[in-house]
């Protein structure tokens, strides 16, 4: 047989309108009926809900004679697309197989649900609870090929109504989702313009109107979603039923009775669940976020991002389509929010308004799938640290579920280099566990530790070493040779930056954090690839982290500089204003070594011997930060944010 596929549009048989023969299920209304979201996407789409021995097991269950029946699968001719599909899923073509395999392939083939395969059985022939069907019922199964009028093709079989159903289901799905291409390219779908028994159209995400045979307005739905556009297309009848009958529940006020969506509905809803998911129409997950320094996004912020007043951050953020509803780039945007639409301050004259800065790139997203909003961020005159908080949302449908997505973005000028720091080893020069080399911006440190590693500091975390622990090390020298070498006390070389032969070189901290030795010339020798973008000198801290360590010299700082906090070279770890120093740990003349924030949440003073000289009391509470605030008080907050220790200097000046 040689019947080709079609795409007109199909309906269901003139038994599913006018009486009950085709629907043999509780009378019961169906708790999941929705006319407007007949079925969830992600449910219609599901082809992996059953294997073949599930689907023969529930035939079996249901008494169907399909249970019992084989027929052959017909896979249209040589070098067809269906012969290429259904030979890559393993069937074997033009072969008797049970009704249970047949069903299977197809739905894998073309993507269905094969719940929704039988389903429609039952709501077309009543297949599934019948059990010595005619062969009528078998080649007009899925009621393909049969108009309103009842004159359906009597040149079918039941492999093909399997076939083309699903195919069909799928075609319109397609079309629905404005996938023009799916199958093969076309430049119009049949359900696309209206039709005596719907207008304007089937597109999902509008109001449609229903008209019955005499072309009475009986019913308006929102339709939701692309899958429930599909079955309109198949079927385009909403449920009336305004006398009730049948069993079924009245529904509607005028027009003549159709029940061939509720039929579905129920029958799913009986056998395999509902026909939708708890899962909402638009909702998103999070899959990153980026902020760059340059319009190209070529060079990302190694810290918090950071810009002079005035100036610009690009950023670009990457959300998880979560919901059941296809996202399309007309009406996917980001907005602020906390509170939503609020006009930001990092409003910038590239954005859709002072509220929504980005449409998503892509033209659409499919659950499952990842969106894309890149947006220019413009920074305020004033100085400071902002959280600037942005959210997903469908315009005209839906804010999306607030992940509480935010940018920490600090406004600061640059501070002028320290040329009193220990910046540069020259050659002959070595240093100890005792005196560190500190960088002009105070931002990268280099030190000996006292279990003998030797590790560079950066914005107060380790980003670089040399991993020599335990053994006696003691010393880096910057020999005359040029090579750059760690000793241990008995002067066995640990470690070398393999630069020898190179008479006059120098080790040198940058302030972009990197450590470089270079020759006497100027040509770079070695680096420990450490860059920081943007150059330490424009970088404000305001926050040691969690493991952090700062060293002499070093402070964290309000972005306006307002406020610092300074390990200073007495010992002495002082919170200054403006005008005055407000707090103080009392250690000057102790010989500290460096202030840690211990991972297990005490923040502690400890001298050149690893004695603590100081301590805020705050073991035992888990991972916790340092904060100075604009406010002037210096906080210890934990994950969550509560408040463990502070200095109680809050609104002073």
């Amino acid at each position: 047989m040689n019947i080709r596929k079609t795409t007109l549009l199909f309906s269901l048989s003139l038994a599913l309108f006018v009486g009950g023969l085709s629907f043999a299920g509780s009378s019961h209304a169906s708790a999941a009926y929705n006319g407007g979201r007949i079925i969830d996407n992600n449910v219609f789409l599901n082809a992996n809900s059953m294997n073949v021995a599930q689907i023969q097991s529930f035939l079996a269950s249901k008494g169907s004679g399909l249970a019992s029946r084989s027929f052959v699968l017909q896979c249209y001719g040589a070098g067809s697309q269906e012969r290429q599909l259904y030979t890559s899923v393993g069937a074997a073509c033009d072969q008797n197989m049970s009704a249970a395999h047949i069903i299977f392939y197809a739905s894998r083939i073309y993507g269905i649900n094969p719940q929704v395969i039988m389903a429609t059985l039952q709501k077309e022939q009543s297949l599934i609870t019948t059990g010595n069907p005619t062969s009528w019922q078998l080649n007009q199964a899925m009621g393909y090929g049969c108009p309103t009028t009842g004159n359906c093709s009597g040149n079918s079989t039941f492999s093909y109504q399997i076939d083309s159903g699903a195919w069909v289901m799928r075609y319109h799905y397609e079309r629905a989702n404005g996938n023009n291409n799916w199958w093969s390219p076309s430049s119009s779908w049949v359900c696309g313009t209206e039709k005596n028994f719907y207008k304007p159209n089937l597109y999902p995400r509008q109001n449609v109107r229903f008209y019955d045979g005499n072309n009475v307005l009986y019913r308006t739905h929102y339709i939701e979603n692309a899958a429930t556009s599909s079955f309109y297309c198949y079927t385009p009848h909403a449920y009336n039923n305004p006398q009730g009958l049948y069993g079924r529940p009245a529904f509607g006020s005028t027009g003549q009775y159709y029940s061939g969506s509720y039929n579905f509905v129920t029958s799913f809803e009986q056998w395999f669940g509902s026909t939708q998911t708890n899962t909402p129409p638009y909702a998103w997950s999070y899959e990153g976020q980026w902020a760059y320094s340059d319009a190209a996004r070529t060079q990302p912020f190694t810290a918090t991002p950071t810009t002079t007043p005035g100036g610009k951050i690009y950023v670009r953020v990457k959300a998880k389509n979560a919901g059941y509803q296809i996202w399309d780039r007309s009406f996917m945007n980001l907005g602020s929010s906390r509170p939503i639409d609020s006009p930001d301050t990092f409003a910038d004259p590239t954005w859709l308004s002072n509220t929504r800065p980005a449409k998503m790139i892509e033209a659409s997203v499919a659950p499952g799938e990842i969106g894309t909003f890149e947006f220019t961020m413009q920074s305020p005159n004033a100085l400071g640290t902002y959280n600037e908080y942005f959210n997903v949302v469908a315009e005209g449908l839906s804010w999306l579920n607030d992940l509480g997505l935010f940018f920490t973005v600090n406004v600061n000028n640059p501070t002028p280099a320290n040329p009193g720091n220990k910046a540069t080893l020259n050659s002959g020069e070595s240093i100890t566990r005792s005196n560190n080399m500190l960088s002009p911006d105070s931002q990268s440190v280099l030190s000996i530790e006292n279990d003998g590693n030797l590790i560079l500091y950066s914005n107060f975390k380790n980003v670089w070493n040399t991993g020599v622990v335990g053994n006696g090390s003691n010393r880096l020298v910057m020999q005359s040779d040029g090579n750059l070498v760690y000793y241990t006390q008995n002067n066995v070389a640990l470690w070398s930056s393999q630069t020898s032969g190179n008479t006059g070189a120098r080790l040198v901290i940058q302030t972009d954090g990197n450590m470089v030795v270079y020759s006497s010339g100027g040509a770079a020798l070695w680096a420990s690839y450490t860059n920081s973008n943007p150059d330490h000198l424009s970088v404000v801290n305001t926050i040691l982290n969690n493991s952090g360590r700062m060293y002499p010299g070093q402070t964290i700082e309000t972005a306006d500089r307002r406020f610092r906090l300074i390990l200073q070279p007495d010992g002495n770890l002082v919170l200054y204003s403006p005008t005055r120093a407000l707090w103080a740990s009392g250690t000057d003349g102790k010989s500290v070594s460096f202030l840690a924030m211990q991972s297990d949440g005490n923040l502690v003073l400890y001298d050149r011997s690893s004695r603590p000289v100081w301590f805020s009391g705050t073991h035992s509470v888990g991972a916790m930060r340092l904060s100075i605030q604009q406010d002037g008080n210096l906080v210890l907050y934990n994950n969550t944010n509560q408040a463990f220790w502070h200095t109680s200097t809050s609104g002073a000046n």
